[in-house]
């Protein structure tokens, strides 16, 4: 498993750990903005695995076309 996909999966944890847990009042606001910065970093990592991927595939197929 690469470090990117390591890493992928350690924040789908720590959000699934704050998507479990209920904040108190006095700690919604933070718990929010740190469930934003998670799936925001999430967002840009699987979009990244993803250009990878679609990357060696296209590279993959050109040079069996050849």
């Amino acid at each position: 498993m690469s470090s990117d996909h390591e890493h992928l999966q350690l924040l789908l944890e720590r959000l699934r750990a704050f998507e479990l847990r209920l904040p108190l009042p006095h700690e919604r606001p933070i718990v929010e903005i740190a469930r934003a910065a998670l799936s925001a970093e999430i967002a840009q990592l699987s979009h990244r695995l993803y250009d990878l991927r679609y990357t060696e595939r296209r590279a993959g197929s050109r040079s069996a076309a050849c």
